[in-house]
């Protein structure tokens, strides 16, 4: 039974996705409104393109909960959590469509996902405090102001982390659901409510984003979107790792976003380094330098996929079979693996060009 309703939960939930995609999308081109236009800087697609998928997202997860709920298939216990994530997540939606249609400054952006996060876990009561025993002396425990202070730094980091990864079509929304989905496999407690709504509209969003039904009807997740989908991602982390019921460690949320979090941090401070803003624009992510290589987009967003999912069910491996020390301590491992080759990566391209 329980199979049969996450089943008919995501197709809903699909269903409702698509929907709204492409009305939202055809609302949009009717208007002209929410319009991504191509460039020769950053924006290479060759067509004017909705922004679109983010709304369509939100409200394809919020449509199938009520259509579950009203059909009686499905009930959801009602919690502040709960609450605190439908009401942020529309605030999200609202205001940054707001920065994908004026460009809102980056300061201000930054200010706004603080509030959220603020906003957030004082009325869910969702705080970091168990961190786990990272360095082998000891669970790491959280006093609350402390933890206020680091769970808003953590939801606004990863918020940023998929925002800023979302450079070519089907890389942020697929690692979401990618990390959703294997959280969802791996820890029962989240895949019945939210998780598996957000999985299946982010599916019916990929149906337009990937031009699987075809490239005249692309449609582009838009800051509002990758920032939705970041703020989804964290909350399903926190709520997941500090649950007492389900063994789920801190440390294994790390593997499941180290692609995003770890190009992420590697950007903010090399500019940091080059004496730019953290969130000034440039051409530096792991997608453009495999794409500088040549690789195809498809191609170049299979590889990061698969990497992805390799760092993830690595972790899940680790925390089934190790403890937290010893998964730190290789996410560690793994985290200078990745800069030393995404390094490597940029000095062969430098050495092509002064070949050249």
């Amino acid at each position: 039974m329980i199979k049969e309703i996450i089943i008919g939960a995501f197709i809903i939930s699909f269903l409702c996705s698509f929907f709204i995609n492409a009305v939202a999308r055809g609302i949009a081109r009717k208007n002209n409104i929410l319009i991504d236009l191509p460039d020769k800087n950053r924006k290479f697609h060759k067509r004017a393109t909705p922004l679109t998928g983010g709304i369509s997202i939100y409200l394809g997860s919020i449509l199938s909960i009520y259509l579950m709920q009203i059909l009686g298939i499905f009930s959801i216990e009602q919690s502040y959590f709960q609450h605190a994530i439908l009401v942020c997540g529309a605030i999200i939606v609202i205001i940054f469509l707001f920065d994908d249609a004026i460009e809102l400054n980056s300061l201000f952006r930054l200010l706004i996902q603080i509030f959220i996060a603020l906003v957030f876990v004082i009325w869910s009561d969702a705080y970091l405090i168990n961190l786990g025993d990272l360095f082998g002396f000891g669970f790491i425990v959280l006093n609350k102001p402390l933890s206020l202070i680091f769970t808003t730094f953590c939801i606004v980091g990863v918020m940023n982390a998929f925002n800023m990864i979302d450079g070519i079509n089907g890389l942020c929304s697929g690692l979401v659901f990618i990390a959703m989905l294997i959280l969802g496999i791996f820890y029962n407690g989240f895949i019945y409510t939210q998780m598996i709504f957000a999985v299946g509209a982010i599916a019916g969003f990929l149906i337009f984003n990937l031009g699987i039904i075809g490239k005249k009807r692309w449609v582009f997740l838009g800051d509002h979107g990758s920032n939705l989908l970041g703020f989804l991602t964290a909350m399903a982390m926190i709520g997941a790792s500090q649950e007492l019921v389900f063994d789920f460690s801190p440390v294994t949320a790390l593997w499941l976003i180290a692609v995003p979090l770890l190009d992420c941090i590697g950007l903010i401070l090399k500019r940091l380094l080059r004496g730019v803003g953290p969130f000034t624009a440039d051409r530096n992510h792991l997608h453009h330098k495999l794409m500088a290589k040549g690789y195809s987009a498809n191609t170049t967003l299979i590889i990061i996929l698969c990497l992805s999912m390799f760092a993830s069910f690595l972790g899940i491996v680790l925390q089934e079979m190790f403890n937290d020390t010893i998964s730190f301590y290789c996410f560690v491992i793994f985290s200078l693996g990745f800069y030393y080759f995404s390094h490597v990566f940029s000095q062969t391209d430098k050495l092509e060009l002064a070949n050249d």
